[in-house]
C-alpha cells in the first residue's frame, strides 16, 4: 500500500512539474556525465547558409559571380534571407523541411538528425557572411542556436576567427572588439540560450563551439603548409585555442562544448603541431584544452575511404584522451565526375554510418554530420579547375530553381524529378544506435490540445484528460467521414483478445486508444470535465494493449510508463501523416526518452499485468 501510494504521489508530481515545462530541449550528456559509456551515435547535417534573397529563384545561391554555390532546406520559402531585426522569426533552419524529405524516403528517419550546422566569421561578429558572399547583416548566432533548439536540435557554431588574424585574443577585429570580446559576447548570450532552454531533466541546452574549423588548412594557422612542422604561427595557435576555451567555459559553463577538429588526419602525428594539449615544445599538459576531438573527411575518389584509415588519429585523440569524436563535415563527391557520385556516396554512408562497427570498435564516435550542399570548387589539390560538386545525400538532386516544393530531395539520375533519394541513408540512421531527435512532429501549440486533429487515412488518437458528461462516448466522432469505416478499440483483457467498434454510445475514456479512419484533414473538439476528479488509472494484462496519452504536456515514455515499470517491454505509436508506425521504444534503453504526446495513443507490450496511471490529466 506504502508502495502504491508514493508510485501515485510521484505520478501526481511529475504530471503537475509537466504542465509548467516547455518542449524538452536536447542536452548531449558531457564526458563527466557519462557520455563515453552510453551508447549511440548523434547524426545531423550542414544544410547551408543565408545569402540573402536572390529574387524570383529563391532556392538557389550563388557566388558574386554569379556561379552555383549551394543549397539550402527551405521552411519559408516567400521570406528566403535573414534581416538583422527580424530575430527568432527571420530565422530559417530548414530543419522541418529536411527533415520531412528524408520521411518521406523512410518514416521516422528524419527525427534521427540531431546536429544542424552553421559557419561564422569572427571578422563580421555578430553578424555574417552567409554562402561565401558579399556581406549580408543577419542576426547572431546566439539567435540562430536558439532557433536551431527550438526545432529540436543541437547547434553547432563553428566560429572561424582567421582573414589574416594573428592568433592573440587580443587582436581586433573590424567592428573595434578584442577576439577575447567577441568570445565573452557570444558565449554569455549562448549560455542564457541554454539555460532558457532544458531537457526533460532540468539540464540545460547543449550547444557545440567548432572553434576554428579546419584549422591546419588556414594560411594564419599553417603558413608552410605542413602539418609536420612545428612553427611560431602553430605555436600561437595551440595558446590561441587553450585561452579561449578556458574563456569558454570561464563565462558559459559546461553546456557550451569547444569541438577541435581539422580536416581528415590519420595518425597522432598529423596533428601533433595543433593539438592545444601540447606545450611549446610538444609535450603533453596536464589538460587538453578541448571537449570534442574530430575532422571533416570526404572520400574522395584519391583519398582514404575506411574507418580503419583514420584510427590512428581516433586511438589517441579520443579513445586514449577520453574524448567525444565527431565528424563535423562528412561526404563524398567524384570531384566533377557525376559518374562516380553515386557509388561512392553509397560507399561512403556503408562506412561512416554502420552501427555494429561504430558500436564495437569505435564506441566515441558520438557525432556524425553531413554537408548536404552543392558548391562551385576547385577539382583538387593538383587540378584547381573549378567545378559543381554535388555533396548532398546519396543520389540527390536540388536544383530546382523555385519550381518545386522547397524541401525535398530528387533523384539525380531522374530527370523528370519523380524518383526520391537513394533509400541507403534513411534506412541507415533508423539504426536505433543513432539517438533521435524526439522532438520533431509538428503539434498544435499548449493549449489547443482540446481538438484531436485527423489526418486523412488512419489515425491512432485518446483524449488526454477525462471528457464532460454527454460529450464522453464515441459519439464525438459523429461528424467525421470514415469512408465507409468503422472505429475500433483493442481489448487485451478479452479472451480471446480481439479487436471491438467504437460505437455513438462506446465510453471515450483517458488511457484508451481509439483508431479512426478519415477521409479528409479534419479536427474533433473535446470537452473536457472541470471537476477536480482523482486521477483515473487502468488495469493492462499481459501482452498487447493499446494506450491513450495523458495529460497536456509532451513527455517522455519512461516517465509516461512510470506506474508499469518494470513490467512494461516496448511501445510504439503511429505517424497518421505517413500512415507507418514509428520507431519501436524499449524499457530501459535510450529511446525511452522519447517523447509521447497529447491526444496519441500508443501500443504497449506488457510482461505481465499491471496498472497504468494518468500522469497529468
Amino acid at each position: 500500500m506504502v508502495r502504491a501510494t508514493l508510485i501515485f504521489v510521484t505520478i501526481m508530481l511529475i504530471g503537475i512539474c509537466l504542465l509548467v515545462q516547455p518542449l524538452a530541449a536536447i542536452h548531449i550528456p558531457t564526458v563527466s556525465e557519462g557520455l563515453l559509456s552510453e551508447k549511440g551515435c548523434y547524426a545531423g547535417v550542414y544544410l547551408g547558409g543565408n545569402v540573402g534573397t536572390l529574387g524570383p529563384n529563391n532556392f538557389k545561391n550563388s557566388n558574386s559571380d554569379g556561379h552555383l554555390y549551394e543549397t539550402q532546406f527551405l521552411d519559408q520559402p516567400g521570406s528566403y534571407g535573414e534581416t538583422i531585426s527580424g530575430g527568432l522569426d527571420s530565422i530559417d533552419t530548414g530543419i522541418l523541411s529536411f527533415r520531412a524529405s528524408v520521411n518521406a524516403v523512410q518514416s521516422g528517419s528524419g527525427a534521427r538528425q540531431v546536429i544542424f550546422s552553421r559557419y561564422y566569421l569572427m571578422n563580421f561578429y555578430p553578424d555574417n557572411d552567409y554562402g561565401k558572399k558579399a556581406y549580408t547583416a543577419s542576426p547572431g548566432p546566439d539567435v540562430w542556436a536558439e532557433k536551431v533548439i527550438l526545432d529540436g536540435g543541437v547547434p553547432m557554431i563553428a566560429l572561424a576567427p582567421y582573414n589574416g588574424h594573428v592568433f592573440s585574443l587580443s587582436d581586433t577585429y573590424p567592428n573595434g572588439k578584442t577576439g577575447s570580446q567577441i568570445l565573452t559576447d557570444l558565449v554569455t548570450k549562448l549560455k542564457e540560450v541554454s539555460d532558457r532552454n532544458k531537457d526533460s531533466s532540468g539540464k540545460g541546452a547543449t550547444i557545440l563551439i567548432w572553434l576554428a574549423p579546419e584549422f591546419n588548412t588556414h594560411v594564419e594557422v599553417n603558413p608552410e603548409i605542413n602539418d609536420h612542422v612545428d612553427s611560431p604561427a602553430k605555436k600561437a595557435f595551440r595558446q590561441w585555442f587553450r585561452d579561449a576555451y578556458t574563456l569558454i567555459h570561464q563565462k558559459g559553463g559546461d553546456n557550451i562544448q569547444v569541438v577541435w577538429a581539422g580536416n581528415i588526419a590519420q595518425t597522432k602525428d598529423d596533428r601533433k603541431v595543433y593539438w592545444p594539449g601540447n606545450n611549446d615544445n610538444l609535450e603533453q599538459l596536464p589538460a587538453d584544452s578541448v571537449d570534442w576531438v574530430g575532422m571533416t573527411w570526404y572520400s574522395w575518389p584519391d583519398g582514404p575511404k575506411k574507418l580503419s584509415d583514420i584510427k590512428g588519429f581516433y586511438d589517441f585523440y579520443s579513445k586514449e584522451r577520453n574524448h567525444p569524436f565527431i565528424f563535423t563535415e562528412t561526404s563524398s563527391d567524384g570531384q566533377g565526375d557525376s559518374g562516380q557520385e553515386e557509388s561512392l556516396k553509397v560507399s561512403h554512408v556503408s562506412e561512416v554510418y554502420n552501427a555494429s562497427v561504430l558500436s564495437s570498435i569505435y564506441p566515441n564516435i558520438k557525432g556524425i554530420t553531413w554537408f548536404n550542399v552543392i558548391k562551385k570548387e576547385a577539382r583538387s589539390g593538383n587540378d584547381q579547375t573549378l567545378v559543381n560538386k554535388n555533396f548532398l545525400i546519396p543520389d540527390g538532386l536540388y536544383l530546382d530553381n523555385g519550381k518545386e516544393t522547397p524541401g525535398l530531395i530528387y533523384s539525380a539520375s531522374d530527370p523528370t524529378k519523380q524518383k526520391k533519394m537513394l533509400s541507403i541513408y534513411p534506412e541507415a540512421v533508423m539504426d536505433p544506435y543513432f539517438i533521435s531527435a524526439s522532438g520533431t512532429p509538428t503539434l498544435p501549440p499548449p493549449g489547443q490540445y482540446d481538438q484531436i486533429h485527423l489526418s486523412p487515412g488512419w489515425n491512432f488518437v485518446s483524449t488526454p484528460k477525462l471528457l464532460a458528461a454527454g460529450s464522453n462516448t464515441g459519439a464525438i466522432f459523429g461528424n467525421v467521414d470514415m469512408g465507409g469505416h468503422s472505429a475500433f478499440m483493442w481489448d487485451g483483457s478479452l479472451n480471446p483478445q480481439r479487436w471491438v467498434t467504437v460505437l455513438a454510445t462506446t465510453p471515450v475514456q483517458p488511457l484508451y486508444g481509439i483508431w479512426v479512419y478519415s477521409v479528409s484533414d479534419t479536427a474533433v473538439t473535446l470537452n473536457f470535465d472541470t471537476n477536480l476528479n482523482s486521477p483515473p488509472t487502468r488495469s493492462l494484462p499481459a501482452g498487447w494493449n493499446t494506450i491513450g496519452f495523458t495529460g497536456l504536456t509532451p513527455t517522455s515514455a519512461r516517465n509516461t510508463y512510470l506506474s508499469v515499470q518494470p513490467d512494461w517491454v516496448n511501445s510504439m505509436g503511429f505517424d497518421s501523416i505517413t500512415q507507418h508506425y514509428e520507431l519501436t521504444i524499449f524499457n530501459e534503453d535510450t529511446s525511452e526518452s522519447t517523447l509521447l504526446y497529447p491526444t496519441r495513443s500508443y501500443w504497449l507490450y506488457m510482461r505481465s499485468p499491471g496498472n497504468l496511471a494518468a500522469i497529468g490529466a
